[in-house]
């Protein structure tokens, strides 16, 4: 088994799909997560994982899933926010 030099890529690939659909910058989300600009990228780069509780406050302001940032489910986001990830030429996207 080969691991990833980033193991939490998908994860950041995927927050910047979110931080892209929103038309939010990583500066605009460290104000919203409280956090510093390198945390953030950290965290769309894959170097570091994006905490739960972070994820839960996306959760609350924007309807972002936990099982689409975490695993992928874009079936489990909010119908506008899927439709945008749908047509989005990034990642690979589960269902």
């Amino acid at each position: 088994m080969e691991l990833s030099k980033y193991p939490h890529k998908e994860i950041g690939e995927r927050l910047i799909i979110v931080r892209d659909i929103l038309e939010l910058s990583n500066n605009d989300l460290a104000k919203i997560l409280s956090v510093s600009n390198s945390r953030v990228g950290n965290w769309v780069s894959g170097h570091r994982r994006f905490p739960v509780d972070y994820a839960i406050k996306l959760l609350r302001i924007y309807g972002i899933s936990l099982d689409y940032l975490y695993d992928g489910k874009v079936s489990a986001l909010p119908a506008s926010m899927a439709s945008a990830v749908a047509s989005s030429p990034s990642v690979n996207k589960a269902t």
